[in-house]
């Protein structure tokens, strides 16, 4: 088995069985270089849970989809500072409606996937 199948069956197993609310997005940059997208790629059990679904079907899915539209609109623009800033946003604090109508806070922590070649994913 090669190391980034390695790799990647490590990060599946970690996303599985953590206790963290854990979620990645792909955005694209259109001809304008305006970010667009915000489509979940994969998520820890937990948040996909949040959502009454699972890793497999909260693939994706975007924030509007699941949240509230003002909580979703508050995410969608945080994301697009981190991408246009290339910046984390580290520790904020956010009131997040779940599927079952449960109102929790959260701390969250955002960062940009920068690729080798200086790509913002």
């Amino acid at each position: 088995m090669g190391r980034s199948m390695q790799e990647l069956m490590i990060f599946n197993s970690f996303l599985e069985n953590t206790s963290d609310s854990i979620v990645v997005k792909e955005y694209f940059a259109n001809e304008q270089g305006e970010f667009i997208g915000g489509k979940i790629i994969c998520a820890s059990a937990v948040k996909a849970r949040h959502y009454g679904l699972t890793m497999d079907t909260i693939r994706g899915h975007t924030d509007f989809d699941l949240m509230p539209h003002e909580q979703a609109e508050k995410a969608l623009q945080d994301d697009l500072w981190v991408m246009k800033n290339r910046k984390p946003i580290e520790d904020i604090r956010e009131t997040i409606t779940h599927k079952d109508g449960e109102i929790v806070n959260v701390s969250v922590t955002k960062f940009p996937w920068i690729l080798p070649g200086g790509e913002i994913v």
